[in-house]
């Protein structure tokens, strides 16, 4: 899916978990095209059952420095990003002091931050904002959708926020799905008006 959202030439940005079986070779690839590339960290979500990454899950209730280490672990193990953005994160995100923790290692690192808008209450555009990082905020999640159609339906929404807004972030999970949808609608948002830039272009 990945060589295959790569081929449709779109300047999508890749958020790539760390410490995963294919992870350098995603970061290489995404590297190898010219694209931007973003550590997918993982925060802690308001339901424990829902945590994937287990042990490489940054929770509230970490110290200032185990924070700090496992930033600095995750981003060692893909040495090359350009920013971070939140793999779930619902409580993290709204926890000023795992946030400003969080957020001190991407400011000494020279990194952006991507708020995945997993909660509401998210802190994070208010503390990058405090620590001038230049940061921001998801407005549409593409990932949950079981059909082409419906996909489309997803694309032409986001279009939608594009054209009222002037811009738009969107997450879209990179998976086979994804990379169809894509493959076949991409040149269609093109012809219709919509720019598509590195999420570079858009934070502040």
């Amino acid at each position: 899916p990945v060589r295959n959202l790569l081929d449709t030439g779109l300047p999508f940005s890749y958020a790539i978990l760390p410490f995963k079986d294919a992870s350098k070779e995603v970061l290489q690839l995404v590297k190898d095209k010219g694209r931007t590339a973003l550590l997918d960290l993982p925060l802690e979500p308001n339901d424990p059952s829902d945590i994937t990454e287990d042990r490489k899950t940054i929770l509230t209730s970490m110290s200032e420095p185990q924070v700090q280490t496992m930033v600095n672990s995750a981003l060692a193990a893909l040495p090359g990003v350009e920013g971070v953005i939140n793999y779930q994160g619902s409580k993290a995100t709204a926890d000023q002091r795992t946030m400003t923790s969080v957020l001190g290692v991407v400011k000494e690192k020279n990194l952006f931050f991507i708020d995945g808008a997993t909660s509401a209450r998210s802190l994070v555009l208010q503390e990058s904002g405090k620590l001038e990082i230049p940061a921001g905020k998801s407005s549409l999640y593409l990932g949950n959708r079981d059909s082409l159609d419906s996909f489309y339906e997803d694309l032409v929404e986001a279009a939608g926020l594009a054209d009222r807004y002037g811009y738009v972030i969107v997450i879209c999970h990179g998976g086979p799905l994804a990379a169809r949808a894509w493959t076949l609608y991409g040149k269609e948002l093109q012809e219709s008006g919509i720019t598509f830039v590195p999420v570079t272009d858009l934070i502040n």
